[in-house]
């Protein structure tokens, strides 16, 4: 089974904006207020990557795969 790589939105929040920036690829002006809204919400993580099935609230529910078992865990 495979785990994508997920973080927790509070932690992504406190990261400067050099790190948000390196880790999106986005401005952290226009990512920390989407943030903000996603945590509102209710939600608890984003994903780092494409995720088939992810949930913004238990976070990658794991993935069936023909290699070798990997477990990729999650950030902060």
């Amino acid at each position: 089974m495979t785990h994508c790589l997920h973080m927790r939105i509070d932690a992504l929040l406190q990261a400067s904006d050099a790190d948000i920036e390196e880790l999106t690829e986005q401005p952290a002006q226009t990512v920390r207020p989407e943030l903000e809204k996603q945590k509102a919400a209710g939600d608890v993580y984003v994903p780092m990557a494409g995720c088939i099935g992810f949930h913004p609230v238990t976070g990658c529910p794991g993935h069936q795969s023909n290699e070798k078992e990997v477990r990729h865990e999650h950030t902060v």
